[in-house]
């Protein structure tokens, strides 16, 4: 029984809840809506977008209310439109939208009568006249706009303009207008009408956008810049506001049209570019233009010009203006530098004429130098123009100044041809003289007249100047035409002038004396004396060839130094030479011609490192031969030095028999010839066959240890120092050189071991071999072969015993100066 009642009241607590939200909701609802009553007619007036609650005013009826909208059932359909089921029926749409607005009805049976409760739904809206949503105008006029709200509306309400937040206009009225004037500025800007409604607690707003048409506004931009060098590269842009968009764009260059894009570009530019450029951008409003004006920077044209007084006048054209005049030069015809005119480097110049110089000084180019600071394509500032002048003066003969070709002169019997070169600007005629008498044109006396360049010196400057030369052939010379004063009269518009010239008779010149020719590397130096030319000037012909060459080449000297190089022959060469002299009549007799060979350029230092060789070899030599000198003293001194070891050691032992001695003597002999014989190969430090005997020996020599000892020094000291260490080079210096100083020692050796013997006063008793005896009584055979060791310096007279238990050992007596070995290709002579 509790749990049916809890259950009771928790479902009357939910029923309670759910009733209180639904009503909340209602509540809310409404809230967005005002309602008003029209007589038996009820009004609701809301927004766009809210959602409203209609209310069916049936009470106690039978059946349950039905809803309708008259003038549009199909609404009913719709989603957004659902009856409110509770304790009574009402209507809720949502999302209101202008299709909702409708008379909304609900219908039920009561004591069955058919009742009906109708309610009229109408959406508030702000209505902008003249136009909903866009306020078009063109620039510069005024405009009215008006907000109202469109239906009748119980209780407050305000209307206001807004722009840019900030409120321009406000009524309590329906209705609000706004009266402004449309700029540019406010093109494409809003503008906003807000009505706030108390009824609804909602505000409405409506959004406007000016839309204000005006002409191009043109602007134009020249990239780089509107001031340009040549070559540079243009481009000009035209850059415009406009509403409506244009209609056409135009450029236009000095009133002529070049392009109908907004970009005009030009590559290259020069200075026919200079000029005003316009923009003209046009729609159905008007037009806009825009001007720049476009200057290009060139170097000045100059042209000069020369005035009815004479004076020149430096005419100039260049942008920039701002020019810088330096001083007028004075040059040649042909454009050979003169000088500067002394003037104030301005563009005009009042050319002065000196009476007292040759009119050809003052006649040539003028030239006119003018900056901007405007390089032209060579990177050059200066610019310069010039004009040729030729000044009003009588014709001149060229002397001393001139080069005159009047010595050209040959024998009598032959002809003869005078020349001269005249400057005029015009030649009206001219006239020959011989002495006083005039010529005419005859087959003896021939004259004639041809363009001509002359070198004249201007100022110190060598000037080619364009002249005429006049000439006279004089034929058949006779001894009457020479020593006779020839003149030439010449005339213009401006007066006249001679030219006179004495006529020698010339002769061939001599031949070149003390001609002598000097071999360089390559080339070769020729000098001579120049001896005489009649009167004339002579030049000088060198003439070579090479030995094996057939084409002569010939090299002219013009000046009489007497000494000329000829260069780029070939280095280390025969090459025959000769020279002679000639003038205007001839040439002299051919010199002696003369060969000689040209240098090669690493002669010289060839011989330098051939003469460093040579000094070092001799270097080589001389310590070579020292280090020789200095062993043979050595190895003498070893010798001494062992032999005077050997002489106190016999002064203690018995003395030979003096029969085995008697023909001693007759030794020195044996070992002369035996010495002479093998002295070629007798310090060969690599003999085998020594070495191996100096073995044999030294197994059958035993000797006390004092001796062994002294005898191993002596030994190891002397092959050391003379077989080892000394070269090839040092045997062959002593074989050759020191052979009889070698026998004088081995002599003296042999001499004073024999007077030793002599003078002993007892003698060793010995029983020889028969290898070393030529009898039994044991008497030494002087014929018998002698072995000298150099190494150990024995005596070849050496006492032997053959003892009685050793029949085939002997036993050997060693002394430090005993025995020599001399070693030949064949054998081993032992001495």
């Amino acid at each position: 029984m509790i749990d049916k009642e809890h259950i009771l009241a928790v479902l009357s607590f939910k029923m309670l809840i759910f009733i209180l939200v639904e009503a909340l909701i209602v509540q809310i609802i409404e809230s967005n809506s005002c309602y008003s009553k029209n007589g038996n007619k009820n009004n609701v007036f809301s927004c766009k977008g809210c959602t409203v609650v209609l209310d069916c005013a049936l009470n106690k009826t039978e059946t349950k209310p039905v809803w309708s909208a008259l003038n549009n059932p199909a609404l009913m359909n719709n989603k957004r439109l659902q009856v409110i089921e509770n304790y009574s029926s009402k209507l809720q749409v949502s999302h209101l939208i202008k299709s909702d607005e409708d008379t909304y009805c609900c219908y039920a049976i009561r004591r069955n009568v058919s009742e009906q409760y109708c309610t009229w739904l109408q959406i508030i809206e702000l209505v902008i006249l003249p136009n909903a949503n866009t306020i078009v105008g063109n620039s510069g006029s005024t405009f009215t706009v008006t907000c109202s709200i469109k239906n009748i509306i119980p209780g407050t309400k305000n209307i206001s303009w807004i722009k840019n937040g900030e409120i321009v206009n406000s009524s309590t009225s329906n209705t609000l207008s706004l009266t402004f004037s449309l700029t540019k500025e406010i093109d494409e800007q809003n503008i906003t009408c807000r009505a706030v409604i108390g009824c609804i607690d909602l505000s409405l707003e409506r959004v406007v956008r000016f839309n204000v048409t005006y002409p191009p506004i043109v602007k134009v931009t020249a990239l780089p810049s509107s001031e340009l060098n040549e070559k540079d590269n243009l481009s000009l842009s035209c850059i415009y506001d406009s509403n409506p968009f244009p209609s056409y764009i135009t450029w236009t260059k000095n009133q002529n049209n070049i392009s109908h894009d907004a970009e005009y570009t030009k590559i290259n530019i020069s200075r026919d570019e200079n000029g005003l450029y316009v923009c003209n951008v046009s729609n159905s409003i008007g037009y806009g233009v825009a001007k720049v004006q476009i200057r290009v920077f060139y170097p000045p044209m100059v042209a000069v010009e020369q005035l009815q007084n004479g004076s020149l006048f430096c005419n100039v054209s260049g942008v920039p203006n701002n020019y810088i005049f330096s001083k007028w030069e004075h040059r040649s015809s042909n454009g050979d530098y003169l000088h500067e005119l002394d003037d104030n480097a301005s563009r005009l110049l009042t050319i002065d004429v000196q009476s007292d110089k040759p009119i050809y000084t003052s006649d040539g180019r003028y030239y006119c130098g003018v900056s901007n600071g405007i390089p032209d394509k060579h990177n050059i500032t200066l610019q310069t123009g010039f004009i040729d002048i030729y000044l009003p003066g009588k014709p001149q003969c060229c002397f001393q100044t001139c080069k005159i070709e009047d010595n050209i002169l040959w024998n009598s019997s032959d002809s003869v041809i005078i020349t001269f070169d005249v400057y005029s600007f015009h030649i009206t005629h001219f006239d020959w003289y011989r002495g006083n008498h005039s010529l005419n044109q005859t087959l003896e006396y021939e004259f004639t007249t041809n363009p001509s360049i002359t070198s004249v010196s201007i100022n110190g400057v060598l000037v080619s100047l364009n002249t005429t030369k006049m000439s006279l052939k004089i034929s058949n010379l006779t001894e009457a035409h020479f020593k006779t004063k020839y003149t030439l009269y010449i005339y213009n518009e401006h007066g006249d002038s001679s030219c006179s010239v004495l006529l020698p008779e010339g002769r061939v010149p001599a031949k070149p004396e003390k001609f002598k020719v000097k071999p360089l590397i390559g080339s070769f130096q020729v000098s001579w004396k120049p001896e005489k030319s009649g009167n004339l000037h002579q030049h000088f012909i060198i003439a070579y060839r090479p030995v094996l060459g057939l084409n002569w080449t010939r090299v002219e000297h013009l000046s009489n130094k007497g000494r000329q190089t000829v260069q780029g022959l070939h280095e280390n060469m025969k090459y025959i030479i000769y020279m002679y002299a000639q003038n205007d009549i001839g040439k002299s007799d051919d010199t002696l011609s003369v060969t000689i060979q040209t240098l090669q350029s690493n002669t010289i230092s060839s011989q330098q490192q051939d003469n460093s060789l040579f000094h070092n070899i001799i270097e080589k030599l001389l310590i070579s031969l020292t280090s020789t000198l200095l062993v043979i003293v050595t190895f003498i001194l070893c010798c001494v030095f062992g032999r005077q070891y050997r002489r106190n050691q016999r002064n203690a032992l018995s003395t030979r028999n003096q029969s085995n001695t008697v023909n001693g003597n007759g030794h020195y002999e044996e070992i002369d010839v035996a010495l002479e014989i093998n002295v070629n190969n007798s310090l060969s430090p690599g003999n085998s066959q020594i070495d191996i005997h100096e073995m044999h020996d030294a197994e059958q020599m035993p000797m006390s240890n004092s001796i062994l000892t002294i005898r191993e020094i002596v030994e190891e000291t002397m092959r050391d120092i003379s077989m080892r260490v000394l070269t090839e080079t040092t045997a062959k210096v002593v074989r050759e050189n020191h052979l009889k100083l070698i026998k004088e020692t081995v002599r003296q050796v042999l001499r004073e071991n024999y007077e030793l013997q002599q003078t002993n006063t007892h003698s060793t008793s010995s029983i020889a071999s028969e290898h070393d005896t030529n009898d039994e009584n044991g008497y030494l055979n002087p014929y018998q072969p002698l072995n000298i060791n150099v190494d150990s310096c024995e005596h070849p007279y050496t006492d032997t015993t053959l003892k009685d238990d050793t029949p085939n050992k002997r036993e050997t007596k060693n002394y430090s100066i005993d025995t020599l070995y001399f070693h030949s290709e064949n054998a081993t002579s032992e001495l």
